[in-house]
């Protein structure tokens, strides 16, 4: 039964009844037993219980009360793990004796024992803060022992969230600066204790209110301007010096930051004020024409200009934060600090402000003396003299590197889990919601994988919750490999994940990822000298199949989680069932072909390539076949796109090139002159191992690299966006022959075919088929023939099966032809006895 606020059932079987594995000794060595207090009136049941608890592999250590009044004076005096709690007790009936339990004990996991089957009750129990309701007469041990797992671990989970909210709380509170959120009805939903200093107000006190009652009459118009235009998205952010009206009535002066916390889609979600006390920057700026010991002793970089822009004077700390000394500052202009960042226009505006106001305000960039860029807040400021004549420039800045990080991390921890980085629910539900939007435009498929740890909580308990940590920390690691960069991974509780898969359009993608999530859980993590493995399960949803909305999806892959976990776990399971069906047989299908690697069942069969028109063997072409456990033969259509799908395939090219190029060797040295063709795709050439493994092979052989022949499709051939052409250049590098396989399938123009690297082009087999002089069909091959001689190429006809088209082939000049009139597939040893007629 799920343990989501449903009732669980609960039996009393004897130990043999359950397959109990035995007494509370039994439990793992030197584990902390679980402290159960069972408040229970019934002396059968209680007795029941005891025997139930000595049987879980867990060692449980069990307190009794038979009344409230007893079990509320055990909970003041001891430390409990959870409580089993029996509603009608002698002092105590119903609900009340949950919350008085709950009060007496906050944070203690409980778990009902009752014999009402009143599903109202159940739920108002789990409603009032009870982990889990179970009535008696029903289940067994295992769902009591169960229920008490999953109940403790819930409330572990829980204060980790608890925790995880605390922290991004204290980033929030600790900030130097004052924060505050507001909607977009201007009023404020959250304010930092700096803020609430800063204007003196107790805690809480400024919420629900507009920024309008904390601004100066004369600042308040241009605030209400930039925050309105802020929130109609006719800017990006905003900024302004304003005075602040504190709760006392005085005034601060401070320099607001207007911006934007948008989703995942760039959608406004709340405004985000940051305002920094600068009142004694005002006072300051007021000061420095009468007391130049002031601007020596200012925190913010100050420098002062001529009329023309010749650095003057400078400040401490303009040294301290840019790295230039006054003697390597003074006589230069402000261009000795240019960043590069900002375009003519930007400049052109300052000038502007400059000119018709005599003071520009904000944020560049600046470079320091050391070569390192880093953004600033700069305020200039024009000094007239009593003919009102511009005689200085007064700049004040400040290094504002530490905001902007604070910023960045107070925008991450909103969106990811602090823990593993991965995203949290809130940036989850965004992109599942992008992601159903791009699928229903586009007319495919979004799978969310609903993944839950099997027994994660016995890793904590046997290692502790650091090493826990780290091995979560790890697998977020592993699960993000499993995805494309374009897919989301999330963690949505303590052991609990969800993938959301976009943009597919066949159910398989979905069965290969949960098979990759699986197979990673498989693979030990070493953390500090254990090695630990994980099982999970793994419930799959699909849009639009199993829901059209995020919610329907999220309760389709959590209900397919339980099947899976109901079949054992360490599995996945789709929705639909009849997926189910398909995907076990592809996993099925999957597992046998990674045996029969293992096993080695792998064979390799050799078709001629012969010279025409005297037909001599030149060349063997190994081809793949499986034979199975039960000795069939299985031909590579039945099996290649699933070795493909599932990434096996460098495997089972590395394990054919193996065998072939040993075999060609052994017949090279026999004195037979014949060499070797093998096909490679696209995946084996960007595969480096392969690469690798593949050059060792070769050059380990004694074959000659100029005896092999490496088929490729057109796609290897032609470079295209990303794709990585050094495994091919590997090829050519070792003496390798390359040949364009299936010509005149593909659809490269006779210009491109000039520049492919392939030094023989392969008729492909379609063009011989129904080839009769002089036919279209004739024609074409005519062309290809005389097109690849004019290219200076070798040409093969492939699939020649009759005499007539080995006589057409010699009469257009073809030299090489292959197919069933000259020899079919076969193993080895036959392959042998031709070379020998021959």
């Amino acid at each position: 039964m799920s343990d989501r606020q449903t009732a669980s059932a609960l039996n009393m079987p004897t130990s043999a009844e359950t397959g109990a594995i035995g007494p509370v000794a039994s439990g793992p060595a030197g584990a902390r037993p679980l402290r159960v207090l069972m408040v229970e009136d019934n002396p059968g049941d209680a007795r029941l219980v005891r025997v139930m608890l000595s049987e879980s592999p867990v060692p449980f250590e069990a307190s009794e009360a038979a009344r409230l009044g007893d079990a509320l004076q055990l909970l003041s005096q001891e430390r409990f793990d959870v409580a089993l709690l029996d509603l009608g007790l002698p002092d105590s009936l119903g609900l009340d004796t949950l919350k008085r339990v709950m009060a007496a004990a906050p944070g203690l996991p409980i778990v009902i024992l009752t014999g009402n089957s009143d599903d109202r009750m159940a739920l108002d129990a789990l409603e009032q803060g009870a982990q889990d309701y179970l009535v008696k007469g029903w289940g067994g041990a295992e769902a009591l022992q169960r229920a008490i797992r999953y109940a403790i671990e819930r409330g572990r989970t829980e204060e980790k969230l608890k925790q995880s909210e605390s922290m991004f709380r204290a980033i929030f509170e600790q900030a130097a600066l004052g924060i505050t959120l507001f909607g977009f009805d201007r009023k404020l939903v959250a304010a930092n204790h700096a803020i609430e200093r800063m204007l003196g107000y107790e805690s809480g006190k400024m919420l629900g209110s507009t920024s309008d009652q904390f601004t100066h009459p004369d600042d308040a118009a241009e605030s209400v301007r930039l925050t309105s235009e802020l929130i109609q998205g006719r800017r990006d952010h905003a900024s302004q010096e304003k005075r602040f009206l504190r709760q006392d009535g005085t005034t601060l002066w401070g320099r607001l930051s207007l911006s934007l916390v948008r989703d995942a889609q760039g959608q406004p979600k709340l405004g985000l004020a940051i305002v920094e006390n600068i009142d004694e920057r005002k006072k300051l700026e007021e000061r420095m024409r009468l007391d130049a010991r002031v601007i020596t002793a200012a925190s913010e970089g100050v420098f002062v200009t001529d009329a023309k822009r010749v650095i003057l004077q400078v400040n401490p700390a303009f040294s301290r934060i840019t790295g230039y000394e006054a003697h390597e500052a003074v006589g230069q202009t402000p261009n000795l600090l240019a960043s590069g960042r900002h375009s003519h226009e930007f400049f052109e505006r300052l000038e502007a402000a400059l000119a018709s106001a005599g003071a520009w305000q904000g944020e560049l960039w600046n470079r320091r003396k050391s070569g390192e860029v880093f953004p600033c807040w700069l305020d200039i400021s024009a000094v007239r003299n009593e003919r009102d004549e511009i005689v200085n420039y007064v700049a004040v800045f400040h290094d504002i590197t530490a905001r902007k990080q604070n910023e960045e991390r107070l925008t991450f921890l909103a969106n990811h889990d602090p823990l593993t980085g991965l995203a949290n629910r809130i940036l989850y539900e965004e992109r599942i919601e992008r992601a159903l939007a791009r699928a229903k435009r586009a007319a495919l498929k979004v799978a969310l994988l609903f993944l839950d740890l099997d027994g994660f909580k016995s890793v904590n308990e046997r290692f502790g919750h650091p090493v826990g940590d780290v091995l979560l920390q790890r697998l977020a690691e592993r699960l993000t490999l499993c995805v494309r960069q374009g897919d989301t991974v999330a963690r949505i509780s303590g052991d609990e994940f969800l993938l959301v898969v976009e943009d597919i359009d066949d159910f398989r993608i979905a069965a290969t990822v949960a098979r990759k999530a699986l197979d990673t859980l498989k693979e030990p993590f070493h953390i500090e000298g254990h090695a630990i493995k994980l099982d999970g399960s793994i419930g799959i949803a699909l849009y639009p199949d199993d829901g059209l909305e995020a919610t329907q999806l999220y309760k389709a892959a959590d209900t397919a989680m339980y099947k899976a976990k109901r079949m054992g776990g360490n599995d996945a399971r789709f929705f639909c069932d009849d997926l189910n069906g398909r995907a076990i047989e592809r996993l099925v299908m999957e597992r046998k072909l990674a045996e029969a690697l293992e096993r080695d069942e792998i064979e390799v069969y050799y078709q001629p390539v012969v010279a025409l028109p005297d037909g001599k063997i030149v060349a063997a072409e190994a081809l793949v076949r499986w034979r199975q456990a039960d000795g069939q033969l299985a031909q590579p259509g039945a099996f290649l796109d699933i070795v493909r799908q599932a990434g096996m395939m460098p495997e089972l090219a590395v394990r054919v090139s193996e065998k072939a190029i040993a075999q060609v060797a052994g017949w090279q040295k026999a004195g037979y002159q014949v060499g070797l063709i093998l096909n490679l795709g696209d995946e084996e050439l960007e595969n480096e191992s392969f690469v690798a493994k593949f050059a060792a092979l070769l050059t380990g052989s004694g074959l000659s690299p100029g005896a092999v022949e490496v088929d490729l499709a057109e796609s290897a051939l032609v470079p295209a966006g990303h794709r990585d052409m050094l495994g091919l250049e590997r090829l050519k590098a070792l003496g390798v022959h390359l040949a364009l396989d299936n010509f005149g399938s593909g659809f490269s123009s006779i210009a491109q075919l000039g520049r492919l690297p392939a030094e023989c082009f392969k008729i492909d087999h379609s063009f011989l088929r129904d080839v009769k002089e002089p036919g279209d069909e004739a024609k074409m091959v005519s062309a290809i023939i005389g097109l690849t001689r004019s290219l200076k190429r070798k040409v093969v006809a492939k699939g020649v099966e009759n005499e007539a088209q080995k006589g057409f082939l010699i009469r257009q000049g073809c030299e090489l032809a292959q197919g069933y009139l000259f020899g079919r597939p076969v193993p080895a040893d036959e392959f042998e006895k031709l070379l020998k007629d021959a």
